[in-house]
């Protein structure tokens, strides 16, 4: 029950209209609204999505830095293979949830080939080791890219370590 004095018309159709919105925010419609619901039950779609992105991530960037010290750059068409079978696989997938985990994968890949190419970057740079079976195409590449030509392999900061 409202209990108030009128000093004016205005005033008391304010405080009657506020009273209205509050009894309606009490019972639930804030959450309601955002939630997409009527019941009150807890969702975790969202939280096993994160999770499993989460894992998709941290399984793609050391199979980048394998791939990259295995075949180099390119091994890109691998992972764009890849990221093309996870999207069109995501299409397919009636449960929202795996769908969502699905399309992740793919973006996953997808960005995994920007990462092949910066991680062949790396390498020339001396920040990750390179494949020795490789080191001829290295030392060309370090001769190619402007501003490489000074960093030394890999081969070079063992032997100076080890004297």
């Amino acid at each position: 029950m409202l209990i108030y004095i009128v000093y004016d018309a205005n005033i008391a159709i304010k405080i009657y209209i506020a009273s209205d919105i509050l009894k309606y925010l009490q019972n639930s419609a804030p959450i309601d609204y955002l939630c997409g619901s009527n019941e009150r039950e807890m969702n975790f779609n969202g939280i096993i999505v994160g999770a499993a992105v989460f894992l998709i991530i941290g399984i793609c960037h050391p199979i980048v830095i394998k791939m990259e010290y295995h075949w180099g750059k390119r091994s890109w068409w691998v992972l764009f293979a890849a990221g093309l079978a996870f999207s069109i696989w995501s299409f397919f997938i009636n449960n929202i949830v795996l769908s969502t985990i699905a399309g992740a994968a793919a973006f996953s890949c997808f960005w995994g080939i920007h990462e092949i190419l910066s991680q062949e970057m790396r390498v020339l740079r001396g920040w990750f080791p390179e494949n020795p079976k490789r080191h001829d195409y290295y030392e060309r590449r370090r001769k190619e890219v402007p501003g490489l030509s000074d960093f030394p392999s890999h081969k070079h900061l063992k032997e100076k370590v080890s004297k």
